[in-house]
């Protein structure tokens, strides 16, 4: 079974939410549209641009990498 996930935008959602910062100024502090951040962040749009992921990795200093924007596919190995 073959599983896929994006572990950059709950990266970003926990980090705003550590900070109390809103989905929308963030977005605005770092020249991206708000409505098109909140889809990333709510599952509507599936992937963040390189632009952006690079805007949020500078804006977080680093905690919430490029690389966590790279959709990842995890197979499950079969037990006998």
């Amino acid at each position: 079974m073959m599983t896929t996930y994006l572990p950059g935008a709950e990266l970003l959602k926990l980090w705003l939410a550590d900070r109390g910062l809103a989905t929308h100024r963030f977005a605005l502090s770092i020249g991206y549209d708000p409505s098109e951040l909140h889809k990333i962040l709510t599952g509507k749009r599936k992937s963040a641009s390189v632009a952006l992921a690079v805007a949020i990795e500078d804006a977080t200093k680093g905690e919430v990498p490029v690389r966590a924007w790279v959709p990842r596919r995890i197979e499950e190995e079969k037990r006998a």
